[in-house]
């Protein structure tokens, strides 16, 4: 933490404006100290609203208006606690500044600041409570290079026969790789489909694989899940929003934080089976979502019409004018 302040301290010094949120809101204090503005950014609809409660909160809660508002405050307190020692630290030593009385979501300020929020209003519509501070921007994409060359392997693979179905679970496939590894597979032999599986940095077990299974180490999102039938993944914030722009039907495995509320919001816009929670995920639960995402032709079709609307938008342009409006 305390390096991760410090190389920030120093990054900002010759900066024009200062962008950061979630676990980087500390960028305000560096925007105060160096009279910079200030951008506060998310991927999901962090600030009060009466509409829902906090997205990292259970899905099956039912607060209502008032507690969902406050919802947002203790989460956002308890998030503060966790950094406020090392934050004061740093505010005194290189700042020379007195310490936070008050967190940083508690400050009146908070209210005002511009707020940048990165994914689509087609997905989680503006709430009508928030005020003129928070921008929906659309999605932030790192588009595919123009220069990428899949392995010629793949290539052979995905020409071999019907359009597989995506397996991978980032870092959270770590956790228990051989169960979500030996769950996986089982499930596609069940629905008789072939499968790719991303291994990546989560580490999902190294296993003997049959003959219609690839195994990939990493690959760009956009250039793979419009070639995909079905997509199976862990709910993240930008894995969810790369499959939704490919206009291909997922199965979201929540672990935890945000993720069950991506799962729950793309189930109810009509793109996606119910979401599977990982502490629940079998061999006939995920494989009957594998078996609805291809079977389920109006699923299909709003999940293209949708996937359609996403590419449309320009998140990063939007933005840059919201910035150049404001700075």
């Amino acid at each position: 933490m305390k390096q991760s302040l410090q190389e920030s301290w120093l990054a900002c010094q010759d900066a024009e404006l200062v962008i950061g949120g979630g676990t980087a809101f500390w960028g305000y204090y560096i925007a105060q100290q160096l009279n910079l503005p200030f951008f506060f950014t998310a991927l999901q609809p962090i600030y009060p609203t009466g509409s829902f409660p906090n997205p990292i909160l259970p899905r099956w809660l039912r607060l209502g208006g008032w507690v969902n508002r406050r919802s947002y405050i203790l989460i956002c307190e308890l998030f503060w606690q966790l950094f406020r020692e090392s934050i004061n630290r740093w505010h005194v030593e290189t700042m020379g500044q007195a310490p936070c009385t008050k967190s940083f979501f508690a400050m009146d300020e908070w209210h005002q600041l511009p707020k940048l929020f990165g994914y689509s209003p087609s997905v989680v519509p503006t709430p009508q409570d928030w005020n003129e501070s928070c921008h929906v921007t659309g999605y932030w994409f790192l588009d595919c290079p123009d220069d990428f060359t899949p392995p010629p392997e793949l290539l052979d693979f995905l020409e071999a026969g019907e359009p597989p179905i995506y397996i991978g679970f980032g870092s959270m496939a770590s956790r228990n790789p051989e169960q979500i590894t030996t769950i996986a597979l089982k499930a596609l032999e069940k629905t008789k489909q072939r499968g790719i599986l991303l291994t990546g940095w989560g580490g999902i077990s190294n296993v003997d694989l049959p003959e219609q299974v690839f195994k990939l180490e990493s690959i760009p999102h956009d250039w793979l899940f419009p070639r995909m039938k079905a997509i199976v993944h862990h709910g993240g914030a930008g894995t969810t929003a790369a499959a939704l722009k490919s206009g291909i039907p997922s199965i979201a495995i929540p672990f935890f934080v945000d993720q069950p509320f991506w799962g729950d919001r793309v189930a109810k816009l009509g793109v996606s089976p119910q979401p599977i929670p990982k502490k629940q995920l079998t061999v006939n639960r995920l494989a009957h979502g594998i078996q609805k995402a291809i079977a389920d032709q109006s699923m299909r079709q709003q999940a293209a019409q949708l996937g359609e609307t996403i590419r449309s938008e320009d998140g990063i342009g939007e933005v840059i004018k919201v910035i150049q409006q404001i700075k």
